[in-house]
């Protein structure tokens, strides 16, 4: 998945299959996430956090952060199961067209 945004946005993903088929509260669900750069992985950027309750990513944008930023999430299931999503996401300018 790729999102492009300006620098002053804020950033939301759904990572939570629980919310998104409605499962039962009794299939619960664990996320956590970071930067990759090249092969290397970093925390999550400044300014974002996982909201575990509800598997949703929030990332609040500052000035002059601009250029491509790729974030890998990890869901773990109750159950033990993982799976991975990446998103990249764009960021410019505010005083340019995405």
């Amino acid at each position: 998945m790729t999102i492009l945004v300006k620098e002053d946005e804020r950033v939301e993903i759904q990572l939570s299959v629980q919310n998104a088929m409605n499962l039962s509260s009794s299939d619960r669900y664990s996320y956590s996430g970071c930067s990759l750069f090249g092969q290397h992985t970093r925390p999550l950027p400044p300014g974002s956090f996982i909201d575990n309750n509800n598997g949703i990513f929030y990332w609040q944008l500052g000035p002059d952060f601009f250029g491509e930023h790729l974030l890998v999430f990890l869901e773990k299931g109750s159950n033990g199961e993982t799976s991975k999503q990446q998103v990249k996401v764009i960021i410019r300018s505010k005083y340019k067209r995405l």
